[in-house]
C-alpha cells in the first residue's frame, strides 16, 4: 500500500476527531496547551488501534489468504456507509456542558478511534509485514494529530466546515479504498 493511499486513509479516519477538535476549540477555556494535550490524545487512540487491529488481522490471515481483501472491503464500506449515515443525520455542533475534563476526553477520544480499530483488521490482512503496520500507524496518528489541532484552531476561530460534509466525505474516501483493495486483488477476474 503507498504513503498516499495510507495518508487518504488517514484523513478520511480522522474526520471524528476533526469534529470533535473543532467543538473542543469553540470552547472559551480552551488554551494551546490544551487544545495540543487533546490533539495528542486523540493521535495516540488512532494510532494504537489500527495498530492492535492489525495485529488481529494478520493473525487471521493465514486462514482468510484468499479472502482477505473482501474482508478489507467490507469493514471499509461498513465504516464508510456508517459515516455517509451519520453524514445525512448530522446537526449543528452545540455544546451544552464544559467538555474539556478528563473522562470526557478519554471517551471523546477512544469513540472517535473505534472506526479505526476496524479499519486496522482489515489493514491486517492486506499490509505484508510489522514495518508496514507501524508506518501505517504513525501516519494515521500524526494525521489525526494535525488534524486535530486544525480543528480546535477553527473552533477558536470559529470558522466551521459543515459536519455534513467532513463526514460524508471521509464515508466516500473509505468506500474508496475498500474498491481499490478489490481492483488491487484482481477480485472482479473471473479466470
Amino acid at each position: 500500500m503507498s504513503i498516499w493511499t495510507l495518508f487518504l486513509l488517514a484523513l478520511a479516519l480522522c474526520v471524528d476527531s476533526f469534529i470533535v477538535s473543532i467543538t473542543i476549540g469553540v470552547q472559551k477555556n480552551i488554551t494551546t496547551l490544551k487544545g495540543a494535550l487533546f490533539s495528542l490524545l486523540c493521535a495516540l487512540f488512532q494510532g494504537i488501534l489500527p495498530l492492535l487491529g492489525m495485529f488481529l488481522g494478520g493473525f487471521f490471515k493465514t486462514n482468510f489468504d484468499n479472502y482477505d481483501h473482501w474482508i478489507a472491503f467490507i469493514l471499509l464500506f461498513l465504516i464508510g456507509l456508517k459515516m455517509l449515515i451519520e453524514a445525512r443525520k448530522a446537526g449543528k455542533n452545540e455544546l451544552a456542558y464544559n467538555l474539556f475534563r478528563p473522562l470526557i476526553l478519554l471517551g471523546l477520544a477512544l469513540a472517535t478511534s473505534i472506526d479505526a480499530f476496524v479499519v486496522g483488521v482489515g489493514l491486517g490482512f492486506t499490509l505484508a509485514d510489522l514495518h508496514s503496520e507501524i508506518i501505517a500507524a504513525c501516519i494515521i496518528g500524526g494525521t489525526t494529530f494535525f488534524m486535530s489541532i486544525a480543528g480546535i484552531y477553527l473552533g477558536r476561530k470559529q470558522k466551521f466546515i459543515p459536519v455534513k460534509f467532513t463526514t460524508a466525505l471521509g464515508g466516500l474516501v473509505l468506500i474508496g479504498l475498500g474498491i481499490k483493495f478489490l481492483i488491487e486483488h484482481n477480485a472482479f477476474s473471473f479466470c
